[in-house]
């Protein structure tokens, strides 16, 4: 009903306070509320996961691009969240103690919001809700399409 950008902003903003919260409330907090917490943190981070993992690259994207824009995002949160990020909150929490990684997974949900707010919507009930709906040439991947095409020579005369 409120449409994937809508919700992938509300989700990433909800993790980011859930975060925040986490990090900023102090020490013998009752067990309960820390639990409500994580769960609220935990729901956001992954209640976001779907959409820009998979409904959002897929959707923004012609039919022959899906495969592609289903797994850059993939492999490459793999790489960086399982293997680089691991690292660098290693290293930030011998640095700045035990709050900075939350930090860091925290301010990334605030990064998701940011980011996601250029997303273009691709949800069927709100694009045709649309006075002026959006076509495949809003979207951030037009300008590969169009150096593709001057690259292939096809759009030359």
């Amino acid at each position: 009903r409120i449409g994937r950008k809508k919700s992938i902003i509300l989700t990433s903003l909800l993790c980011f306070c859930a975060g925040t919260a986490i990090v900023l409330v102090p020490v013998g907090t009752s067990a309960l509320m820390m639990g409500v917490l994580f769960f609220i943190w935990g729901a956001g981070g992954g209640g976001i996961f779907p959409f820009y993992a998979g409904t959002l690259p897929v959707e923004a994207v012609p039919a022959e691009y899906a495969g592609t824009a289903f797994s850059i995002p993939t492999g490459v949160g793999e790489v960086l969240g399982a293997g680089i990020m691991a690292v660098i909150a290693g290293l930030v929490a011998d640095k700045f103690g035990l709050y900075g990684p939350m930090w860091i997974a925290s301010l990334a949900g605030l990064f998701i919001a940011i980011v996601s707010i250029f997303y273009v919507e691709t949800a069927p009930r709100v694009v045709a809700r649309m006075k002026n709906p959006p076509s495949h040439e809003d979207h951030l991947l037009s300008w590969f399409r169009a150096g593709e095409v001057a690259a292939s020579g096809l759009g030359s005369k």
